[in-house]
C-alpha cells in the first residue's frame, strides 16, 4: 500500500479549528481513504495502525469513458500536464467522478473555439475504460507564478 495524498481539514468559523487529517492510499488500482483526529506530517507504522481504511468505489472517483470524448495517451510524457481528481475531497459520493466527466465535456466543447488564455486541452487519460485525468499542454509557468512575478495578465 502506497500513500497517495494527505491533507488537513479545518473548520473556519470565528476561529480556524483543526478538524482531521485525511489520508488517501493506493493499492494496485484501488484507493482507500481514512481520517484521523490527530495532525500528522508523516505516515509511520504507528499512525497506520490507528486508521480505519475504507475502500473508495472506483465509480465514485473515475467516470466511465464516453466514446464522444477524445482519448489521449500522455501520462508518462513530461511535456504535458495531467490534471487528476483531488481525492482528499472525497465525501462518500460520486461527486468527484461526475465533476471530472463534466469538466472533460466542457473542455471538449472549448476545442471548437480555442482561446489563447485557456490552457490547450489534449484529451482524457484513461485506464480500464475510465477517465483518470485530463491532459493539457504544459506551460513554462502557472498563472499564479506569472502574476506573482509581476507580468501583466491579459
Amino acid at each position: 500500500m502506497k500513500l497517495h495524498s494527505m491533507s488537513e481539514r479545518w473548520d473556519f468559523g470565528e476561529q480556524a479549528v483543526f478538524d482531521c487529517t485525511i489520508v488517501i492510499f493506493k493499492h494496485g488500482d484501488d484507493y482507500f481513504s481514512a481520517t484521523s483526529k490527530n495532525r500528522q506530517n508523516e505516515v509511520d507504522v504507528n499512525f497506520l495502525a490507528t486508521l480505519n481504511l475504507q475502500r473508495i468505489p472506483t465509480d465514485h472517483i473515475f467516470p466511465l469513458y464516453e466514446s464522444n470524448l477524445i482519448g489521449f495517451i500522455c501520462a508518462d510524457r513530461c511535456d504535458f500536464f495531467v490534471k487528476r481528481p483531488r481525492l482528499t475531497a472525497y465525501k462518500k459520493s460520486n461527486l468527484i467522478s461526475r465533476t471530472l466527466l463534466e469538466e472533460a465535456r466542457i473542455y471538449e466543447q472549448l476545442l471548437a473555439s480555442p482561446h489563447a488564455n485557456i490552457a490547450r486541452y489534449r484529451g482524457c487519460v484513461t485506464r480500464h475504460g475510465r477517465v483518470t485525468g485530463l491532459c493539457f499542454n504544459k506551460y513554462a509557468e502557472t498563472l499564479w507564478e506569472r502574476q506573482h512575478r509581476g507580468a501583466k495578465i491579459s
